[in-house]
């Protein structure tokens, strides 16, 4: 299952966007908002990924990029026109992709299916690095191997 939010100040994307975003799962919930509850419900809800449609004030969106960054949430970006330093910026931020409001419904899905498999992949990573730090493999100060398996990793990883 995965939790969507569409942030967007326009109702028209709203009313057809769910549409669009066709062949999701029965068990994937899509929710929206406006861009000022969104801190709130980012925060309260924690959605595995934002959909976050551009403001006209281009910062608005990179402020609302940083903060959503901070909560651990994968953010597709949702654009009107293309404007390649937007979305360049946009990607320095940590977007993990984008699309347009004219794009074919199987672009979106393709876009959002990959944005939820990459979220899935880094939900096991972060766990799997937890469970090396709890066993003591990497230094919970500095993320890197302790100086016990250091030694024994660097060779198997030379050795192949």
């Amino acid at each position: 299952m995965s939790n969507i939010l569409l942030i967007t100040n326009n109702k028209n994307i709203i009313e057809t966007f769910e549409k669009r975003l066709v062949l999701l799962r029965n068990s994937d919930k899509m929710s929206y908002c406006d861009y000022e509850d969104a801190p709130d419900v980012v925060f309260a809800n924690r959605p595995d990924i934002v959909i976050l449609h551009e403001f006209a004030e281009f910062e608005k969106t990179i402020n609302l990029i940083k903060y959503i960054k901070t909560q651990n949430c994968s953010i597709l970006l949702l654009i009107d026109k293309y404007n390649r330093d937007n979305v360049l910026s946009a990607y320095d931020e940590g977007i993990d992709d984008y699309f347009s409001t004219t794009s074919d419904p199987s672009e979106i899905l393709i876009r959002t299916v990959n944005c939820i498999k990459k979220k899935d992949f880094n939900t096991k990573l972060c766990k799997y690095e937890q469970i090396l730090k709890n066993f003591g493999i990497l230094s919970e100060t500095s993320g890197f191997y302790s100086r016990k398996y250091s030694a024994e990793i660097c060779e198997e990883e030379f050795t192949l």
